[in-house]
Order: structure tokens, then C-alpha cells, then sequence
């Protein structure tokens, strides 16, 4: 009977992901035959990027002196001799065009896989609440807008909340059981998502929350952070002996000007329900956290995102990625604590609304790739 009950587990689990495939596979496809001479332009620098090393060595992280490969304009990163962002996507990028091959859609489909291992670690991290929480946060991922939209992109996003994932599931392992590989694995897995995106940082506020519940020692804290920090120091003191200084502001500076559309402080908060309907759930599984390091962990790091990204000016909803997997979770929480058959009523509504929501962006492809600053035409509230 247990065996019976494992098989069929793994049965829905599997569907979860196939079903997540197919989804991300004609975002893909959809992006590649609307964008034949074209694609976006933070698109078009990473695959520039990989090209140029392809062209001349893996180190050579820049644009200058590189061909530009399909893209009609002038990129900002032509005079910088150090791409600003970190390098590992982009080595990734590389080194499968030197396996598969340099087309496009062949680029686009490490961010396919990426996006499916999204919903397993998702799946594996809802679980250690219940099975139930695991299979409908992975269902709920497995058909989010957001996440379909960048698995079928060449951008670094996905394989940021991947490992961001990741390290909240090697948090709880190391919490579980305590084991210095796990504690190593937990801080290599840091440092390589800060490798992505420098703001993979916020992400350590999930490890507060379980040495503020005393479920990890202050010291295997502070050893998960050392580690972070030492696999990170080859990129910070590339950077300083380029630019001078850990982090190059003087491009910062130089880009800040560019976005043209001011969207208020509350943008997330009020587009995010639009983009992902099950948030709203999320919201809610907040405020029942009671005394549960996983709960507000995933809590912790959903809300440091949103403020964090909400100050600044510019918005992308690809910039809050990562909290998709946390939100998820706390949605599957919340309708798993609902009673009777009202519970499998909102899971269909909601995973019914949150489908639609995503087949309109497939369709939309382009026109939706930065709704934050497209919807201010269509919703007044959202207008500088």
C-alpha cells in the first residue's frame, strides 16, 4: 500500500514537471519564430557575450572591441572592458553553445531545464511541510506566467531563483541534519548564486530565521556566510582590478538615467496578483506563520524582495523571480489549512486563473516581457 502510494506521488510529480515542459517549450518557440532578426536587449548581451568568448577565451567577459549579434542598436556595455553583472550564467551560456551548438533556440533551452528544476526544488522544499503543500506549490510554479516567460529567455533570472532555491533547501538539510557537507554545499550555493546576480544575497535572510528559531547555530551561520564570501572574492577582485572597486558605480551611474518610466513604490504589490493570482494566497499564508523558521523564512525572503526591489525606480518583474518558489509554497500552506470541499474549489480557481494568466503572456510573447512598464498605458495607477 505505501509503495502504491510513493508510485502514485511520483506519477503526479512527473506530470507537474511534463506539464511545465510543454508550457515552457512553446514560450520558447514562441519567442524564437516572433524574433527571427530580433530579441530583447538584455537578450542580446548575453548571448553577444558567450559569443565573444567562443570567439576569443572564456575570460574575456566584455563587449568591447566584440561584434554585436542580433541587435539594430548601440549597446551601453561597448566602452565598459568588465561586463557589470557577475559571469556565471553567461559561462554556462558559453560552454553549452560549445556542446549543442551557437543557434538561438538551442541558447534558449538551458533556461528551459533550469525553469523544470524550479519546480522540483520547489516541490522538495513544500514537501517538508506536506506531500499536498509540495505537489500544489509545484503545480503552481510549474504553470506561473513569470516563471514561463523567463525559461524560454536567454537571461540570467532563472538560474538565480534556481539556486536561491536551492540554498533554502540545503538551509533546511544542514537544520535537519547537521552535517558539515550540507553546511558547505549551503554556502557554496550562496556564493555561486551572488556569482549570477549580486542580490542573491538578500536570499540569507531565509538562514536567519532558522538561527533565530535555534534550528542552526550562530556559528555554522557565520560559516555558511565565510564560505559565500570566499567564493565570491575571484569576481569582486576581478572587478577591483578593472574598475578599481569591488562593484563598478560609475556604470551604475552612467545607467540609471536610462528607464524612462517612473512606476510607484506599490507596483509589485498590485501587479504581482495580476502576474501570479496565487500570491494573494500568499499574503494570507503570512499572516498564519505562527512559530515556524521554514514558514517565515519563506516569508522573510518574499518580503525583503519586494521592498528591496520596490525602492528604486526602474521595475521588471523578472528582477522578484526568486520569491516565486517561496510564494508558492506559502500559497499551497494557506489552502492546505482550508477544510472540506472548499479547498479543492480554490485550487481549481486559482490554478484555472493562473494557467489563463500565463497562456496570455505566451501569446503577448514581447509585449509583456516588461509589464511594469507597459500596463501604466492600460492601468492609470500604474501611470509616472
Amino acid at each position: 500500500m505505501k509503495q502504491a502510494n510513493l508510485s502514485s506521488l511520483k506519477n503526479r510529480i512527473r506530470l507537474i514537471i511534463f506539464i511545465g515542459l510543454i508550457l515552457r517549450v512553446v514560450m520558447a518557440l514562441r519567442f524564437n519564430s516572433l524574433n527571427k532578426s530580433y530579441f530583447g536587449y538584455d537578450e542580446s548581451v548575453y548571448y553577444s557575450l558567450a559569443q565573444n568568448m567562443a570567439r576569443t577565451s572564456p575570460l574575456t567577459y566584455t563587449l568591447a572591441d566584440a561584434p554585436l549579434v542580433l541587435q539594430s542598436y548601440k549597446m551601453w556595455y561597448l566602452s565598459e572592458p568588465l561586463f557589470h553583472h557577475p559571469p556565471l550564467f553567461t559561462w554556462l551560456l558559453y560552454i553549452w553553445q560549445q556542446l549543442f551548438g551557437p543557434k538561438v533556440l538551442v541558447s534558449r533551452i538551458p533556461n528551459i531545464l533550469i525553469g523544470l528544476a524550479i519546480i522540483y526544488l520547489t516541490y522538495l522544499i513544500g514537501r517538508r511541510l506536506s506531500e499536498q503543500t509540495g505537489l500544489i506549490a509545484a503545480l503552481f510554479v510549474s504553470i506561473s506566467a513569470l516563471n514561463i516567460q523567463q525559461s524560454g529567455l536567454i537571461l540570467t533570472d532563472n538560474l538565480l531563483a534556481m539556486l536561491t532555491a536551492a540554498f533554502i533547501l540545503l538551509t533546511i538539510q544542514l537544520s535537519e541534519e547537521k552535517k558539515r557537507s550540507a553546511l558547505i554545499l549551503c554556502g557554496l550555493l550562496l556564493g555561486l548564486a551572488v556569482w549570477t546576480k549580486y542580490f542573491a544575497i538578500l536570499t540569507f535572510v531565509f538562514l536567519l530565521s532558522y538561527t533565530f528559531f535555534k534550528k542552526i547555530s550562530v556559528p555554522q551561520t557565520l560559516a555558511v556566510l565565510a564560505i559565500a564570501a570566499v567564493t565570491s572574492v575571484p569576481w569582486f577582485l576581478w572587478n577591483l582590478r578593472v574598475y578599481g572597486m569591488p562593484i563598478p558605480i560609475e556604470t551604475w551611474n552612467a545607467l540609471a538615467p536610462w528607464y524612462n518610466v517612473d512606476v510607484p513604490f506599490s507596483a509589485y504589490l498590485l501587479f504581482l496578483p495580476l502576474i501570479a493570482p496565487f500570491t494573494l494566497l500568499s499574503f494570507m499564508g503570512i499572516g498564519r506563520l505562527r512559530k515556524d523558521p521554514l514558514k517565515t523564512g519563506l516569508a522573510l525572503v518574499f518580503i525583503t524582495y519586494l521592498v528591496f526591489f520596490s525602492i528604486p525606480r526602474g521595475k521588471e518583474m523578472r528582477f522578484i523571480l526568486p520569491v516565486l518558489s517561496p510564494a508558492a509554497i506559502l500559497a499551497a500552506d494557506y489552502i492546505g489549512s482550508i477544510q472540506g470541499q472548499l479547498k479543492k474549489h480554490i485550487l481549481i480557481i486559482y490554478a484555472v486563473v493562473t494557467l489563463f494568466v500565463s497562456l496570455v503572456f505566451i501569446k503577448g510573447s514581447y509585449f509583456y516581457y516588461l509589464p511594469l512598464w507597459y500596463f501604466h498605458k492600460v492601468y492609470p495607477i500604474f501611470a509616472p
